[in-house]
């Protein structure tokens, strides 16, 4: 990542950790009392009992003499050192560590809620922001991967989810932190046993932290496999390797803590749960999903989604547009539509579908950053940016004041967003966290004006810091900002690879009304790669010709024709001798008609080669121009053997085929 996309994304996580921060849900909710309990007594009584806390959560199993938390130990385990630490810290001044008093909570147990909930949700949350600005740059531009952060963190009940003790907001952190490593490691080239590693850590962490986060981890699992046989050459099976150890030494602490309370690695706390009948029921809990829920969980009112979170109306249409992207955005489309099919239908087959005491449905909150990321292709085109952000301003005007009142509000009010939620924020009745109460010399609305001016300042930082992706805009991405998706506007711009990008550019040189042809690199995943990089097959990129072209001298479907004669389409990853990723057929579009061009000539490519046709169509994202020595190669170097051997030979083909279009 360049410096200044890398700074971008830098404010992004400080912006979105601070906001969580901001807010702190009711550390007694008994959800989060379960957890903490967990916490407190392994840090401080070596043991998972919960005895002290029994009383003052509903959210327990029963096993023996001894109370446990029913809930899956990840959060609890990640909040162990916090607490020992500050324990320590408390006993060492000689101050109180008493959580409990006279059967209540202390001040001291919603502190130390709020610094482990900053260092766990939050943390996760921030970082998982990061990640989807990265990964977001590469499907929709640096504008659009800002719109789908503020998506998922801040427009979402995300936001209020990541200041709360829950596992919702974790685990879809860590889903997403465990999708981008696996996409950057099946990008191309050999992936780093340690980084595999890291990506198997953090998918098997999910599901310690929520047990639900499984099945969406063995979908990202499965891309990732099926992505690395396609892209990586080398190294794949001790990537593979080394990422089902990274899971396995997740996997542990949860198997030991079974064992060690339940009776056995497999057996759950939910088992013994005290006081939910529902969980009797089919697979704890889960039995049909029922259709009604669905839509209950998605629009009406009580729980719908798209109440709290009305940019993700747009998803659809965002996936839509990553499928047309074919190889470019096809298989990611697949993941967001599979991970969120399968928590949608989870959440519709839990009997406790509602989430109890809930604002929104959070059992589905693991989607919402895939979601996202679906969003970021739909920054182009006026119409579909101002929806995306009219949307998005939408949100986080709700999701503020979620998380300003409570995001777990009673099961009692049938639209809670309208009743109780808005009028509590409207009487300025807010809870913010311990920090901003201690810190903040403000009270009620005012205490949000720190941190919109955070946001002021930060996202027109971050507005500059990313168009581009942190270069500067090529002629092509500059045309595209301006005139978004309507007519050809985008036609005077053709970026294509076929091989060795010395052989398009002799061939494309020789053709009038080409104005330009610049070598050079698009469609990895590292920033202003290098010829040795690439040719590595380290970063996914492939080499192109960006050609300017006058559309009233030469057509950009005349231009395809000759890129589909003078390369070898249906060889994939490979052009003769050249062989990797680099090498790939691909066309790279700059708007919808280039697309709609792009298609029509590989249907007729088809009948010109016979067989199928493997070249990609993808929409064009940064344009990274080659070393100055690639620039004007057959020219400069006619005598150098591969010129002669290989780029010689293109040129006279194409100057036999297409007397017509060449120089006089």
């Amino acid at each position: 990542m360049s410096a200044r996309a890398g700074g971008a994304a830098v404010l992004l996580f400080l912006l979105v950790w601070i906001s969580g921060a901001w807010f702190l849900q009711f550390p007694g909710n008994a959800n989060v009392v379960s957890r903490m309990a967990l916490a407190v007594g392994l840090a401080t009584r070596g043991t998972a009992a919960i005895d002290p806390f029994a009383d003052l959560t509903i959210d327990k199993a029963r096993l023996g003499d001894h109370t446990y938390s029913d809930k899956a130990p990840g959060m609890a385990f990640m909040a162990t050192p916090v607490v020992a630490l500050a324990s320590g810290v408390l006993t060492a001044l000689g101050r109180s560590t008493d959580l409990v008093e006279d059967g209540r909570l202390t001040w001291r147990f919603h502190w130390l809620t709020f610094l482990c909930t900053v260092l766990t949700s939050g943390l996760l949350t921030a970082l998982a922001a990061a990640a989807l600005f990265r990964v977001a740059r590469d499907l929709g531009g640096g504008h659009g991967a800002v719109m789908a952060v503020l998506a998922y963190a801040v427009a979402s009940p995300v936001l209020g989810w990541s200041g709360a003790f829950f596992g919702h907001a974790a685990a879809a952190a860590l889903l997403f932190l465990g999708f981008a490593r696996v996409r950057d490691l099946t990008a191309g080239g050999r992936p780093s046993p340690a980084r595999a590693a890291g990506a198997g850590f953090l998918l098997a962490w999910a599901v310690v932290v929520e047990f639900p986060a499984a099945p969406a981890a063995a979908v990202i699992a499965v891309y990732g496999l099926v992505r690395g046989l396609r892209r990586v050459r080398r190294g794949l099976p001790a990537a593979l390797a080394a990422a089902v150890a990274g899971g396995a030494v997740a996997a542990v602490p949860l198997f030991v803590y079974n064992t060690l309370v339940f009776g056995g690695p497999l057996n759950l706390g939910y088992q013994h749960v005290v006081g939910f009948e529902g969980m009797h029921e089919g697979f704890l809990g889960l039995t049909a999903p029922d259709p009604w829920v669905l839509v209950e969980i998605l629009v009406l009112p009580y729980r719908g989604l798209l109440w709290l979170a009305p940019a993700l109306l747009l998803a659809p249409w965002g996936l839509a547009r990553l499928w047309r992207r074919g190889t470019g955005g096809r298989a990611e489309a697949a993941v967001i539509a599979a991970v969120a099919a399968y928590f949608l239908a989870f959440n519709a087959a839990y009997h406790y579908w509602d989430g109890g005491w809930s604002t929104g449905p959070r059992h589905v909150t693991p989607m919402i950053p895939f979601l996202a990321l679906a969003l970021a292709p739909l920054w182009r085109g006026a119409v579909a940016q101002g929806a995306l952000a009219a949307l998005v301003l939408a949100g986080a005007a709700v999701s503020v004041v979620c998380a300003g009142t409570s995001m777990t509000v009673s099961i009692d009010y049938p639209f809670p967003l309208a009743d109780p939620l808005i009028p509590q924020f409207l009487a300025g009745d807010l809870r913010f966290s311990p920090a901003v109460l201690a810190l903040v010399p403000l009270q009620r609305w005012a205490a949000l004006l720190p941190l919109a001016a955070l946001w002021a300042v930060g996202l027109a930082l971050v507005w500059r810091l990313a168009p581009g992706g942190g270069a500067a805009a090529t002629p092509s991405e500059g045309k595209r900002n301006q005139e978004g998706e309507t007519g050809m506007s985008q036609g005077d711009v053709a970026t294509l690879a076929g091989g060795c990008f010395w052989c398009l550019e002799a061939v494309y040189l020789d053709l009038k009304g080409i104005t330009k042809v610049v070598s050079g690199y698009m469609g990895g995943a590292m920033d202003d790669p290098d010829y040795r990089s690439v040719c590595g097959g380290h970063t996914g990129h492939a080499e192109v010709v960006q050609v300017t072209f006058d559309p009233a001298v030469i057509s950009y479907a005349q231009i395809l024709d000759v890129f589909f004669t003078i390369h070898d389409p249906t060889q994939l990853n490979r052009q003769g001798n050249d062989v990797g990723t680099q090498y790939r057929s691909a066309i790279f579009t700059h708007s919808d008609a280039q697309r709609a061009e792009a298609e029509a000539a590989v249907q007729r490519a088809a009948g010109l080669w016979g067989g199928a046709i493997v070249t990609e169509v993808t929409d064009a994202v940064t344009f990274w121009p080659a070393e100055d020595y690639h620039q004007d190669y057959y020219a400069n170097n006619p005598n150098q053997p591969y010129c002669m051997f290989v780029v010689a030979p293109k040129v006279a083909k194409a100057r036999s085929e297409f007397t017509a279009l060449l120089k006089s």
